[in-house]
């Protein structure tokens, strides 16, 4: 099938092909290289046309994030004529608001810089509304809720749970799709960390369930363990859990030591890869957005 000339999608890795492919329109590759006094340049391997679609994690580094924004300068000046993020992964989304006096709000400052430069942003499961408000009605959020129902349905899940009230509305949306009882764990966090978090209660009944529980991230699972302590406090028969993203990919928590049946994580970040289920997702999103 001929491709769309009035779309492009570029990445500095092949996988974003399927999303082109998805989408009907071109790809190209983009590079990094570096100047002898160290400074980074972005290249785009081919002219592209019309509207573009950058597609990158934004990782928590500072090399990722210069990335992103050299490559939609790149893009511009290759003759686009606008730029639109693909990032399944946004670091920074738990920096949504102040939390001390004087310190910076990450969130804010890379929302400030997105809402600059691209025209629309596409992200796998923003962390909170809040920290969508940032982009100042640029953001699409996609929170994979059949995905996460498909994997529920698989190992047979009698009851859908919330380890916190920021993941009631994840959790609400997996539990309508099955028709199975919502439940809704109450936590507090006196530190960052594991040993930081605590869950006190649970609304609904757990008892006899094999309960799932749905988030948006693990980071050390102190949520996620505290979240099942307690369930399993109220008579649960076991607890999984299912995730979007991991914020350190390469430090997962195993399901034992949170103890979980399961966890699962829609997208890893392993290897360059996006799971084709995310990439149906998000193209779905691009389609009906663009």
């Amino acid at each position: 099938m001929a491709r769309n000339p009035k779309y492009t999608v570029a990445s500095f890795s092949d996988a974003a092909r399927p999303l082109a492919e998805q989408l009907n329109a071109s790809f190209v590759r983009l590079r990094m290289s570096t100047y002898a006094a160290g400074e980074r340049v972005a290249h785009v391997g081919a002219r592209v046309r019309g509207s573009c679609f950058l597609v990158e994690d934004v990782g928590a580094d500072a090399e990722s994030l210069l990335r992103v924004l050299l490559a939609a300068n790149a893009l511009m000046h290759s003759g686009a004529s606008s730029v639109s993020l693909v990032a399944p992964w946004m670091a920074y989304g738990r920096q949504d608001r102040p939390t001390h006096p004087q310190e910076s709000v990450g969130g804010e400052v890379i929302g400030v810089l997105f809402r600059s430069i691209f025209r629309r942003i596409f992200t796998l499961d923003a962390h909170s509304p809040a920290f969508a408000s940032l982009f100042g009605g640029r953001l699409v959020s996609c929170f994979p809720a059949g995905i996460a129902a498909d994997i529920a349905s698989k190992h047979r899940a009698t009851a859908i749970a919330a380890p916190d009230g920021g993941a009631r509305d994840r959790a609400r949306a997996v539990s309508t799709i099955l028709g199975l009882p919502l439940l809704v764990c109450q936590k507090s966090r006196s530190k960052p960390g594991r040993r930081g978090v605590s869950v006190r209660a649970v609304s609904g009944e757990p008892r006899g369930h094999r309960v799932l529980l749905i988030d948006d991230m693990v980071d050390s699972g102190g949520t996620l363990a505290e979240a099942a302590q307690m369930l399993k406090k109220y008579g649960a028969v076991s607890v999984g859990a299912v995730v979007t993203h991991a914020a350190n990919p390469k430090r997962v928590p195993s399901a034992a030591t949170l103890g979980l049946s399961l966890l699962t994580v829609l997208h890893p970040r392993i290897r360059a890869r996006i799971p084709p289920q995310i990439t149906d997702l998000l193209s779905v999103a691009v389609r009906q957005a663009r």
